[in-house]
C-alpha cells in the first residue's frame, strides 16, 4: 500500500507542478476526461484511493489525517458520477474562469498534498535503542 499511495503522490506533485507551470496544460488534460464513462473510472479509482489511504493510515506518521483524506477521497469517488458531466464541466470551466493566479495556487495545494501524501508513508526513522 505504501507504493500505491507513493506513486499517488508523485503524480499529484508532477501534475501540481505541471500546472503550475502551464495551467492551460492542465485544462487540456481535463477537459476529454469529461464524459460518463472517464468520470466512472475516475470515481472508481478515487473510491479505490481512498480505500489504500483507510489500509494505510495505521501504520502511516499521520494515521488521523490519512483516515481522514481517505473518507473524503471515497465519498468524493461516491459523489462523482452523482455529480454527473455537466455538473463537472461547469465546475471545470468555472474554476479555469478564476484566472491563471487561482489555478496556479490551486495546483500549489495538489503539490503539497502529494508531498504530505509521500511523507505520511516513508519509513519511520528508527529509535535510538537505550
Amino acid at each position: 500500500m505504501k507504493v500505491v499511495i507513493t506513486l499517488v503522490g508523485l503524480l499529484m506533485v508532477i501534475a501540481g507542478l505541471v500546472g503550475i507551470v502551464s495551467p492551460a496544460t492542465i485544462l487540456d488534460l481535463t477537459r476529454p476526461l469529461l464524459t460518463p464513462t472517464a468520470l466512472g473510472i475516475i470515481a472508481a479509482v478515487r473510491v479505490g484511493i481512498g480505500l489504500v489511504l483507510l489500509g494505510a493510515a495505521g501504520k502511516s506518521r499521520s494515521p488521523a489525517a490519512l483516515r481522514v483524506l481517505g473518507v473524503f477521497v471515497v465519498l468524493a469517488g461516491v459523489a462523482t458520477p452523482l455529480v454527473g458531466v455537466e455538473r463537472s464541466r461547469e465546475a471545470v470551466e468555472w474554476w479555469s474562469g478564476q484566472g491563471a493566479l487561482v489555478m496556479r495556487l490551486t495546483m500549489g495545494a495538489a503539490v503539497a498534498l502529494g508531498a504530505f501524501l509521500i511523507r505520511a508513508v516513508a519509513s519511520r526513522r528508527p529509535t535510538a535503542i537505550p
